[in-house]
């Protein structure tokens, strides 16, 4: 990776926004915190210059001028001399004992350069006690270098501290920004292969619930409702290019039939009229493919309400009773006796898509049962179910059912079009809901159920 990719990812600028905030919050305390430790410092120096005048001056006052030459005597002889400064002067200025040729400009405690005072023979700023004893003068100071020097060395640690936690900081960004571009190419090159139609691919998960974790997962949910819907639209492609093939050319022969029948002098209406027949046919396909495709294309759920389910069987259950009469067939409706009569069985959600799904499993029961059957709409507080006692449905055939134009083999000489389990799917997808397809041995059933713990 090239340090401009790196220094341009955002975790690198917010590293290198918290060190500048860092570097400008700890030199403003390093001032603060070196200013006080040199006040401190000095604050010291002066007292113990105090306490060392007061000695002095009580030593004046024991014994005197003599006693306090002979005391100063003994402190000049002490090797810290360089650091320490005592002397006493006259009342016109001359130096009695001392470095301290002329008489200060200041009496009482304070910083000063002594370079003068001392005519050259020390330099640099003490803290000086100054001090009149009767006619005498009596100076005592300390040097101010180790104050300095102990300055220089904190500011010195501070700053290499600061620099240090810095760098560290901004490695860290680094490092961060390296991370977050890796997966970030990763995350590029999986979309880059859906861009190129490989659906298969997927973004990468760290199992970090962070935030690019979370991003993947919501995108690979959306990648995984792309590849069904365009797996479904190729296979609804491919469907309708085989199952409408038929029709078109009974359309197609019909219509040369009644072409040749006009010109032979024979009458081309019947060949006409079945033409219209299959026109009518594949109009009513063409409506279920749209009715479906805009069931699975609706993603909004505020028209949704309080549903019987029991109402729409028994529905149903009317619509459908002269059909399986005609085909002598029992049709009946079994209501969950567990439950109150005032309990109407509740759903929430689309009534008319639901009264679609279920007259489509009633009819797909009345159609394909045979004659003779015993067909039961029973309807349960969570589910509604259809099942029979016919034939049942080849085993290989029961998980293709639900897509476009799917029939069990044992329906191929039946009426329909494949397509009212599709419906049903679509429908139970919108709400929610599980559809359930099972061979009774003999019979089969179909059973609608929706989840209690995610109510459509």
């Amino acid at each position: 990776m090239h340090l401009t990719n790196l220094t341009s990812g955002l975790p690198f600028k917010a590293a290198w926004r918290a060190a500048l905030l860092f570097l400008l919050l700890s030199i403003a305390a390093g001032v603060v915190l070196i200013e006080a430790v040199e006040n401190t410092l000095i604050d010291e120096l002066q007292a113990q210059v105090d306490v060392e005048t007061a000695l002095f001056t009580e030593i004046y006052r024991e014994r005197g001028r003599s006693g306090l030459l002979e005391a100063l005597q003994v402190i000049s002889a002490t090797p810290e001399v360089p650091k320490n400064l005592s002397g006493l002067l006259a009342g016109n200025g001359l130096s009695l004992i001392g470095p301290v040729s002329r008489l200060p400009e200041f009496v009482g405690t304070k910083r000063h350069e002594v370079t003068y005072m001392t005519a050259g023979k020390m330099s640099g700023v003490y803290v000086l006690s100054v001090r009149k004893l009767d006619e005498s003068t009596l100076v005592v100071g300390h040097s101010d270098r180790n104050v300095l020097l102990a300055k220089k060395r904190l500011t010195i640690w501070m700053l290499s501290f600061i620099a240090w936690i810095t760098l560290m900081i901004l490695a860290i960004g680094l490092w961060a920004s390296r991370a977050s571009l890796h997966r970030l190419d990763r995350m590029e090159t999986a979309l880059r292969q859906v861009g190129d139609g490989d659906l298969s691919a997927r973004l990468p998960l760290y199992k970090d619930n962070d935030q690019f974790d979370r991003v993947s997962h919501r995108v690979n949910q959306n990648l995984d409702h792309l590849e069904h819907a365009v797996s479904g639209m190729k296979a609804t492609v491919t469907a309708l290019a085989h199952d409408l093939k038929t029709p078109l050319s009974h359309v197609q022969i019909a219509l040369y039939a009644a072409a040749d029948n006009a010109e032979g002098g024979g009458d081309p209406l019947p060949k006409i009229e079945a033409a219209l027949r299959e026109t009518e046919n594949l109009n009513g396909i063409f409506e279920s493919i749209m009715r479906i495709t805009r069931i699975r294309a609706k993603s909004d759920k505020n028209h949704f309400a309080c549903v019987s389910l029991q109402k729409l069987a028994e529905k149903s259950f009317e619509f459908l009773k002269p059909l399986s009469e005609a085909n002598e067939q029992v049709l009946c409706l079994e209501i969950d006796r567990c439950l109150g009569a005032e309990d109407n069985l509740p759903v929430h959600g689309d009534e008319g898509m639901l009264l679609q799904a279920i007259i489509n499993l009633v009819k797909n029961a009345v159609v394909h049962a045979g004659q003779g059957a015993t067909i039961t709409i029973a309807v349960s507080k969570s589910a509604i179910e259809v099942r029979d006692n016919g034939t049942g449905v080849d085993e290989k055939d029961l998980d293709r059912l639900v897509h476009f134009f799917a029939r069990g083999d044992a329906a191929r000489g039946t009426e329909g079009s494949g397509l009212g389990l599709a419906l049903v799917k679509a429908v139970a997808d919108h709400h929610n809901a599980e559809l359930l397809l099972k061979n009774l041995h003999p019979g089969f059933l179909v059973r609608l159920a929706f989840m209690p713990k995610n109510p459509v």
